[in-house]
């Protein structure tokens, strides 16, 4: 079973798609428990019923769910506490920091992130040794869209992100002639995005979600 810990921007975009409850549940069948920041009611202004973040009360109610299914990401040790607080860099915001410092902490864990700079800024700390990661793996974006499309509807999966092209520019770029015919291109287009990712962080260990 594998701890993946998911920053609030996934969550976010998936709830846009209507993806968010149909990634839990894949999740759930795999074994695998999602682990969320305590911040992300607040970004989504869940509680405050308000549209700011999240466009209307269903994608409120997906987050909400999913929330209600997930684990709360918390840093356990002083010592991961220590080597967080050195850390400062202004490609990494406080939840991305958390995120890590759980990461460092788990085994078979997995840091799922749509931030591509985090993700850079990341590699970069542990190349300079500020922080060692072992046992986990590190999944963008446009890798939890590949686990949906394979393991979900593709016909769901291709016509919700086809229908919301403002969500992400990299997906509506990869969806834009999607099809379930031509779904190889689909998965070549999305390879794109995250060899390019993979090819400024050598120091990271990336991997599917599944």
């Amino acid at each position: 079973m594998m701890k993946v810990f998911i920053d609030n921007d996934v969550v976010i975009k998936l709830a846009k798609y209507n993806l968010l409850g149909s990634f839990g549940d894949i999740l759930e069948q795999y074994g695998h428990t999602p682990y969320l920041l305590d911040s992300l009611p607040y970004v989504c202004r869940i509680h405050q019923g308000t549209f700011e973040v999240l466009s209307n009360a269903e994608e409120h109610g997906c987050v909400s769910t999913f929330i209600n299914s997930a684990q709360v990401a918390t840093i356990k040790s002083l010592e991961t506490i220590n080597i967080i607080g050195q850390i400062d860099d202004p490609n990494l915001d406080a939840g991305e920091l958390v995120l890590l410092g759980c990461v460092k902490e788990s085994c078979d864990a997995n840091f799922c992130s749509g931030d591509k700079r985090a993700i850079v800024a990341i590699d970069q700390h542990v190349k300079g040794g500020n922080i060692q990661l072992f046992d986990y793996s590190i999944a963008t974006l446009e890798q939890a869209i590949k686990f949906m499309l394979a393991c979900h509807c593709s016909t769901t999966v291709i016509n919700k992100i086809k229908s919301k092209p403002n969500v992400d520019a990299a997906l509506k770029a990869c969806f834009r002639e999607a099809s379930v015919d031509r779904l190889e291109n689909t998965f070549g287009a999305l390879d794109s995005y995250i060899n390019h990712i993979k090819s400024q962080c050598s120091a990271l260990v990336f991997s599917e979600l599944f």
